[in-house]
């Protein structure tokens, strides 16, 4: 039991110290508002980001397709952004109020035995379209709760990336999600149950 303690122990101070793993992922760009059209669609998959995943799948997987290739990037990459403390970061008003939010996230994250929250911050990023970003993905250890987005991808890499993915999110308590944007969809390896998101027609892209 002690051993099982300390090597838990382990685990916390090596994610603590752990830096965003760009090898692996490509960090989100600047997203600007959504339209009122898209607002629901966004609280749900919101929602889908913090629910439980299921016991028979740790790597919870959602799709989000529709005609406006540029709306669901404005949607991703939102979503990102929310999920990942930028928007929350972006409303301090002073550097001092920027410190003191990355210093809570911190501690938060020391305290094993406390309740995970909605508003507190994840990881997000997009996975790279490389050899070497797939790769990445073999070792690819998640320092904090994960978005991650396929968008840019060729479908062969994200069927490669899908199990090295899934093993992960087995093997670590942290939630670890995937949003597959448009046709990629179509690439989900047989087994993978996924949530389906569909864009309104009259949620038009906004510009970023």
């Amino acid at each position: 039991m002690f051993e099982g303690r300390q090597c838990d122990a382990i685990r916390r101070a090596r994610r603590l110290l752990a830096r965003y793993d760009r090898a692996a992922l490509r960090p989100p760009g600047d997203a600007g508002p959504l339209p009122a059209a898209a607002l629901a669609l966004f609280a749900d998959l919101r929602l889908w980001c913090l629910a439980p995943a299921a016991a028979a799948q740790p790597l919870a997987v959602a799709t989000l397709q529709g005609a406006d290739a540029a709306a669901l990037a404005q949607l991703a990459a939102r979503l990102c952004l929310e999920r990942d403390g930028s928007l929350q970061m972006a409303a301090c008003t002073s550097a001092a109020a920027r410190w003191a939010l990355r210093g809570r996230t911190k501690l938060h994250e020391a305290q094993p035995w406390r309740t995970a929250r909605p508003q507190d911050p994840w990881d997000s990023g997009y996975l790279r379209d490389s050899p070497a970003g797939v790769e990445a993905l073999a070792r690819f250890q998640p320092r904090r709760a994960t978005l991650l987005v396929a968008e840019h991808i060729a479908p062969a890499a994200l069927q490669v990336a899908l199990p090295r993915l899934a093993r992960q999110a087995g093997a670590q308590p942290l939630p670890l999600r995937l949003l597959v944007l448009g046709d990629l969809a179509a690439a989900l390896p047989a087994g993978f149950t996924a949530r389906h998101f569909q864009v309104p027609v009259d949620a038009a892209h906004t510009g970023r």
